[in-house]
């Protein structure tokens, strides 16, 4: 169990990023449709990246959903981390790489 639970918080970590990239590249386009742009490069753009940044946001959702039992992360933390959006992705993405992984039935 504890092989498969370090492979998915790697697969984790790669979410994190691109969650965090997607999520850059939406406000790209975003900002200038706030400010009043109609250009049609900025429309389309922003619908792309809400849909790919959309399935970032749910894969993200359901990995730390998953895996906060196993790692032994208290269920608020990992609720704030989904709130937080791209911060609490790269906040996860810091955690697995600083503290590593303590499983759940590893601990004393």
């Amino acid at each position: 169990p504890g092989g498969e639970v370090r492979r998915k918080a790697r697969a984790l970590q790669w979410i994190c990023i691109f969650e965090f990239i997607t999520y850059s590249v939406f406000l790209g386009f975003l900002v200038p449709r706030l400010l009043g742009s109609e250009s049609l490069w900025v429309s389309g753009g922003l619908r792309v990246t809400s849909v790919v940044h959309g399935f970032a946001v749910m894969t993200f959702m359901a990995m730390v959903l998953m895996l906060t039992p196993h790692v032994g992360w208290k269920w608020w933390w990992s609720v704030l981390m989904i709130l937080l959006g791209p911060i609490g992705a790269v906040l996860v993405f810091e955690r697995i790489r600083r503290d590593g992984l303590a499983l759940a039935h590893e601990k004393p």
